[in-house]
């Protein structure tokens, strides 16, 4: 987006996440303000004209109240007709996909062991992973990381954006511009700031 002429500013709450950022950031020569913040407690010292939450970053949040904590801080710093891009993993997904699944990943260099739980009653999935990187003498180091995702449903993330202060433009299934289905594992919302009734 900042090589297409934007100005963009980058938000994360992790330093080493933003470390690696800013190295991009140098090698490609581009102009990009970074932020360590909590999604949560977003502070843009500014208004901005868009907003984009990719990665299913809203499913990391562990209640809707920190949802529209999310929402209302993105609401807050827009300009009016600000558009909020964001995807979300579904609960269809969490239930027959992620559930209590293990995968596994090899590449020439790294081995990778994905171990789920899930909650049936919060849709919550608990999420293990023991890395194996190779090192240049051919050994393994060894490291893991143990996150959560929860599930929400459309009715709860509509409602939280209509009570916001945005107007849902579109709703988009797997990588695609068509409506979600039912076996949806992930959906795109379009959404759009809205003060005063005004429509954009």
């Amino acid at each position: 987006m900042c090589g297409l002429g934007y100005d963009v500013i980058g938000v994360d709450n992790s330093d080493e996440m933003l470390g690696i950022a800013i190295g991009k950031k140098f090698d490609k020569g581009l102009d990009i303000q970074y932020l360590c913040q909590d999604m949560r407690q977003i502070d843009m010292f500014g208004t901005i004209g868009a907003a984009v939450c990719a990665l299913d970053s809203i499913n990391h949040l562990s209640s809707l109240l920190d949802v529209k904590k999310v929402f209302r801080g993105v609401s807050f710093f827009s300009e009016e007709g600000a558009v909020f891009i964001f995807d979300i993993n579904t609960p269809y997904k969490h239930r027959n996909v992620l559930a209590d699944n293990t995968f596994t990943y090899e590449t020439d260099d790294v081995y990778c062991v994905w171990e789920n739980t899930l909650d049936k009653d919060t849709l919550e999935v608990k999420m293990h992973l023991e890395f194996f990187e190779r090192d240049e003498d051919g050994r393994y180091t060894r490291s893991s990381d143990s996150f959560s995702e929860k599930a929400y449903s459309c009715e709860d993330i509509e409602r939280l954006l209509l009570e916001t202060g945005f107007e849902i433009v579109g709703k988009f299934g797997d990588d695609t511009f068509d409506p979600p289905a039912e076996d949806c594992q992930r959906i795109v919302y379009v959404a759009r700031v809205v003060r005063n009734g005004q429509k954009y």
